[in-house]
């Protein structure tokens, strides 16, 4: 009877045992309990060229943890970010995404800031069961990819590039037009719904559309004089913030008198600076209204409450950063606490489920597929290089 009794007892504890070790392949992130931290990953280039971006992030999000923590927590454990320097080198956000899994046990990401970067670790967020929130990849093939645990704060290129074009033929009056943008992924993605909305439209001529390399092109003056004698109402910058200001600089110098339009790559600081005076009137795409003239009359109410604590804490306006970078945050930390588990399955769940969700930069829903929707808003550049919010176009719900 005794040997019996222990060979059962051996038995079980050996069944046990197996049962720890699961089928996944996924680690037991965020398993602990007590006051062990829940840990979230930040991934983005905090040095490079895009350091002006998540630097001002990095610092907002440390604000709001600190701030999260001393009100004790999320389910009574203190949050912990894991930060990675991921640069523009997809390579680097692929391997600080394991690593931050498999040995720091995060339970979810913020990141990146580069869309390529993002791309390359998509498939790990669905092989370990991890989610991740992104502040600014705003490229279409990251919500298309068929990724479940991919979501973002930003829109898509595509929503923004076909709301731009609306906005051009159907407020502006707009009806001739000229893209000129890179022949990478993000300028051919922008251009071609731009292209796309005029045709489903079927107002706006398009006189041209053409593309450049953006490392190497400076020059784009052959660009511009194939169209000068054709006088288009309006030029679509679908590029990047350097090509398209040394763009809107050189149709100036031309003395091309077109309306200019740009998408949220240009609605940074930078775009003025390189532009000068030829940046005044441009048009731009974005998001957050926060750090925009006239952002009274239009932001949202979580907007407006973001702006008040930032300002008491900081001493100065948030910016785009500041803002998308505290709501990757905060709809995570609200999906842990609405799952009262950091099982990223959990998470995914109340992700997919965020509804009327009033952030920092305004109202917000997510997608099945992780886009968002929040209000657009139309921000043109003034003569003291800063914007005003000059329209919005509110999520039509579809």
């Amino acid at each position: 009877m005794r040997r019996k009794l222990i060979a059962t007892v051996l038995i079980l504890g050996l069944l046990a045992l197996a049962g720890c070790g699961g089928t996944s392949g996924r680690p037991a992130a965020g398993s602990g309990s007590g006051n062990e931290p829940i840990k979230i990953g930040f991934v983005g280039g905090l040095t490079g060229p895009l350091a002006e971006y998540t630097t001002e992030a990095k610092q907002a999000l440390d604000w709001k943890v600190d701030e999260i923590n001393q009100k004790g927590g999320v389910l009574g454990r203190p949050i912990k970010m894991i930060y990675s320097d991921t640069k523009i080198d997809p390579q680097s956000a692929r391997q600080a995404v394991e690593r931050m899994v498999t040995s720091d046990k995060v339970v979810a990401i913020i990141g990146d800031y580069f869309s390529p970067n993002t791309a390359a670790f998509l498939p790990l967020l669905d092989q370990y069961q991890v989610p991740a929130v992104s502040p600014n990849s705003n490229a279409t093939n990251i919500t298309t990819s068929g990724s479940k645990y991919i979501f973002r704060v930003v829109h898509s290129s595509l929503l923004e590039a076909e709301t731009l074009a609306h906005y051009a033929v159907e407020k502006k009056g707009h009806q001739t037009f000229v893209i000129l943008g890179g022949s990478d992924g993000f300028s051919k993605a922008n251009g071609d719904a731009f292209a796309n909305a005029l045709k489903t439209m079927g107002k706006g001529r398009l006189l041209g559309y053409d593309s450049y390399d953006r490392g190497t092109t400076k020059d784009f003056t052959n660009l511009l004089l194939k169209y000068k004698d054709q006088h288009p109402d309006a030029i679509f910058l679908a590029g990047g913030l350097a090509d398209g200001a040394l763009i809107a600089k050189q149709a100036r110098d031309l003395g091309i008198k077109a309306q200019l339009y740009g998408s949220n790559a240009q609605a940074r600081p930078g775009f003025f600076q390189i532009a000068g005076p030829a940046a005044v009137g441009t048009i731009l795409i974005n998001d957050y209204p926060g750090d925009a003239t006239g952002a009274d009359k239009y932001a949202e109410p979580g907007t407006k409450a973001f702006i008040k604590e930032f300002q008491a804490h900081f001493n100065k306006v948030p910016n785009y950063d500041d803002a998308h970078a505290v709501d990757s945050l905060m709809l995570i930390v609200q999906s842990i606490e609405a799952a009262k588990s950091t099982k990223g399955s959990d998470l995914r769940e109340q992700l997919l489920k965020v509804k009327d969700w009033q952030g920092a930069v305004g109202n917000r829903r997510i997608l099945p597929n992780g886009d968002s929707r929040a209000t657009i808003y139309m921000i043109q550049i003034q003569p003291d290089g800063k914007w005003t919010v000059i329209d919005s176009v509110k999520d039509d719900g579809k």
